[in-house]
């Protein structure tokens, strides 16, 4: 199995957020939600990140923007966003997903996501960290 397949199928069999496999091992998953596990791994270890594979169960424009910082190499989303397809389509970074949205919404579905709005404004994933840390800290 690719490593791709496999952490698209430990996604979505184990109910998952995310998982990171590199050289066909799992070498680590979540299940935080939103944008918690990203944010985690990109402050506390970018490195678990590089060259890594992907899957999560949705990619805004804000996950997109660290991913590609971080420098990983593939990703699946079950969920993808178009700002978030945009932005993946301008690196080197190979990906697949299962549904396309226009815009990632926030939790009760009133407007769009907080974390998709902040990374609209952003242009890299440090700016849009630091955006972050002012809005909700």
């Amino acid at each position: 199995m690719e490593n791709l397949e496999i952490a698209k199928t430990t996604l979505l069999e184990n109910d998952y957020s995310i998982v990171l496999v590199k050289e066909n091992e799992i070498v680590n998953t979540s299940r935080k939600n939103g944008l918690l596990p990203i944010l985690d791994l990109y402050n506390n270890d970018k490195s678990i990140l590089e060259s890594a594979i992907v899957a999560d169960k949705v990619i805004g424009k804000a996950a997109a923007l660290i991913l590609k910082e971080a420098n990983i190499k593939e990703l699946y989303a079950k969920l993808i966003s178009e700002n978030a397809i945009e932005l993946l389509d301008k690196t080197n970074i190979k990906y697949k997903y299962n549904k396309k949205v226009r815009e990632i919404r926030n939790r009760d579905n009133t407007d769009i996501c907080p974390m998709e709005e902040l990374a609209l404004e952003s242009n890299n994933a440090d700016e849009l960290i630091k955006k972050i840390k002012e809005k909700f800290n």
